[in-house]
């Protein structure tokens, strides 16, 4: 029983194999180059000749497909070239030659996403071609996509970094920010650096927005510009100012708050809030451990009076279910690490105290909820 068991394996699995093999002829033979007046038309670059070849040919092979194609997109017509392309795709799916070719017809319209899709496309099929890798970081750059750009041209030792070059007008001092900058000049930038240098420059504080832009050079090098809208003082212009500072005004509100003292990214924030019914008094200090933007350490005090009343009802006459006075005092400290665009990490710890006055006690409110501590 078991012998017979497993020459009926083998025979089925046979079969099988010589299935597959004799299916696969046909379409290995139709994607593969065959000596043809038109693919001699098409090495010879003779494009019209190939469209006119094609043409009395309507029953064209996969590879046929893609000279069509390729013939095409060398006359610059676009459309009848990604149709030829698509159809010699469909016949050969495991050629990555076809994505590629398809992402050069779309780059070629500025078609920059549709582009990039074909090419993750080809890299699935062919992970480690060079060409499709560089392609992809090229197009991903165009979009203005620095990081998709990187993770592929990071794979063919690109793009090469020779300047690094900053606003002018910035009032940081300037060891801050280049200690921001995880990459120097005059080697690869990494994305693992690129990241790292957005994580700094968002724990400094004093950036709201910024960008860390590529511009291609013509020896084929890039220099890499920082754009930056920086917080300084108050605010810039004194309306701004104002606006930040007063804009909580009619809700008995105020923000000061006053960012890169002394220009070492040392920022002061605080909230003061005069309503009878809710004081507050919030004040937040933060820098850069010894002006290095990887460290950054935080200091913070909040004090609060605040009367609270329990009703089912923000609106109307409904009944009280309760009323406390709550004082609360709150120091805390903080120190944040941005080693890396991948892991920031944060240790501190907090003092506080609370108190409660003014008790009524009702359904919504025990004395087990307001005590002291």
């Amino acid at each position: 029983m078991a012998a017979s068991g497993c020459a009926g394996f083998r025979a089925i699995a046979l079969t099988a194999w010589l299935l597959a093999t004799v299916w696969g002829l046909p379409a290995t033979a139709q994607c593969a180059a065959a000596d043809s007046p038109m693919h001699r038309a098409y090495a010879a670059r003779d494009w019209n000749e190939v469209l006119r070849l094609a043409k009395e040919h309507p029953q064209l092979t996969g590879n046929d497909d893609f000279e069509l194609g390729m013939a095409l997109a060398r006359l610059q017509r676009w459309d009848e070239s990604r149709t030829a392309l698509t159809t010699g795709r469909i016949a050969c799916p495991a050629q990555e030659r076809f994505d590629v070719e398809l992402a050069g017809v779309a780059f070629q319209e500025k078609q920059y996403a549709e582009a990039a899709t074909w090419l993750r496309r080809s890299l699935r099929i062919t992970p480690d071609d060079k060409y499709a890798l560089d392609f992809a970081g090229t197009t991903y750059f165009l979009m203005g996509n620095i990081p998709a750009a990187l993770k592929y041209w990071n794979r063919v030792d690109k793009p090469y970094v020779d300047v690094l070059r900053f606003p002018q007008n910035i009032r940081v001092q300037r060891l801050i920010v280049d200690r921001a900058f995880a990459f120097a000049p005059a080697q690869q930038l990494k994305l693992s650096e690129y990241q790292a240098t957005e994580a700094r420059l968002d724990g400094l504080g004093i950036f709201p927005a910024y960008n860390i832009g590529l511009t291609a050079q013509p020896d084929g090098k890039f220099a890499a510009d920082l754009r930056a809208v920086e917080r300084d003082g108050f605010g810039a212009g004194w309306l701004p100012s104002l606006i930040a500072v007063f804009g909580g005004a009619p809700y008995e509100t105020i923000y000061p708050s006053y960012y890169n003292v002394s220009g070492e990214a040392l920022n002061v924030q605080s909230l003061l809030r005069w309503d009878a019914e809710k004081r507050r008094a919030w004040v937040e200090i933060s820098a850069p451990q010894h002006k290095l933007p990887q460290w950054r350490w935080n200091l913070a005090t909040d004090e609060r009076d605040e009367h609270w009343a329990i009703r089912r009802s923000f609106t109307g006459t409904a009944p009280e279910l309760g009323a406390v006075r709550m004082s609360r005092e709150l120091l805390s400290g903080l120190l944040q690490g941005f080693q890396s665009g991948q892991l920031t990490w944060s240790m501190g710890g907090e003092v506080s105290h609370r108190a409660f006055s003014g008790i009524t006690l009702g359904s919504a409110l025990t004395p087990q909820l307001v005590q002291a501590g």
